[in-house]
């Protein structure tokens, strides 16, 4: 995750902090080996930063969502049934999903969720 010391960017950052299988007590128990392997400080410090980064990105996508209330259907991903931010249209079904839920998906599945092309 960390290139050359360098923090991820944001969209990086609210991308996993939205991804559901997001588990920040692995990445505690990674910064934990890696103190316990004497890893670079500066690493493990970037490390813990990302987690910080991903907790305040998740705390302000909950809030956002708060404001919204009521959101009509057409507006939440038909996968995780929640807020689209970045919408995209998937080429094979022509249904629109948010693209953090895709990507997630397309790590483990090459296919389109709808129709399975």
């Amino acid at each position: 995750v960390l290139v050359k010391g360098q923090m991820p960017n944001d969209v990086f950052i609210a991308t996993l902090a939205a991804d559901p299988f997001y588990n920040q007590q692995t990445l505690e128990k990674a910064v934990y080996i890696l103190q316990a392997t004497h890893f670079s400080e500066v690493k493990i410090s970037a490390c813990k930063r990302m987690i910080d980064l991903v907790q305040a990105s998740q705390k302000e996508q909950i809030d956002e969502e708060a404001d919204f209330g009521d959101v009509p259907d057409e507006f939440l991903d038909p996968l995780m049934c929640t807020l689209m931010r970045d919408p995209v249209v998937l080429p094979t079904s022509g249904q629109v999903c948010d693209r953090a839920t895709m990507l997630s998906h397309l790590l483990s599945d090459q296919t389109d969720p709808f129709n399975r092309a």
